[in-house]
């Protein structure tokens, strides 16, 4: 974030932190290194998919975006593979029956993720109109620690 200048200027400068950004780096580094992580990764073509999300978006009452359709197929990929939708307890593995998903926003103030709750229960025109919600109010400082 800083600058390097020459003379006697230093090579940086130092910009203090606020709480909310304290408090995402303490949480990303407590989850990152207290609960066990793996990844899944996949490739896919996103013609069809393009062309059904221009097909919906000419009914829709909300315009349904790439990211709304990713959203709704990770949630349903999900419950297909439970192992991808449980949380280690310690003593036991917890396995949840519908799909809370987190979804990155940026804000002025540093990357949060908050919850959409029972993605996989939710329709495309719904998804999208819960992520310009919770987006908007992560970016207005509106949501909840």
């Amino acid at each position: 974030m800083g600058m390097e200048t020459s003379g006697s200027s230093s090579m940086y400068h130092d910009v203090p932190n606020n709480q909310i950004r304290k408090v995402i780096a303490q949480r990303l580094t407590e989850s990152k290194s207290t609960i066990p992580h793996y990844y899944v990764t996949t490739q896919v073509s996103v013609d069809k998919l393009l062309a059904l999300r221009a097909r919906l978006n000419k009914v829709a009452s909300v315009k349904i975006s790439v990211n709304d359709m990713v959203i709704k197929a990770a949630s349903l990929a999900a419950l297909k593979v439970p192992e991808t939708n449980a949380s280690w307890m310690g003593e036991s593995v917890r396995f949840f029956k519908n799909v809370n998903l987190r979804v990155a926003v940026s804000t002025p103030t540093g990357l949060m993720a908050p919850v959409l709750p029972n993605t996989n229960l939710l329709g495309l025109e719904d998804i999208s109109k819960n992520i310009k919600d919770i987006a908007g109010r992560a970016r207005d400082g509106k949501l909840g620690m």
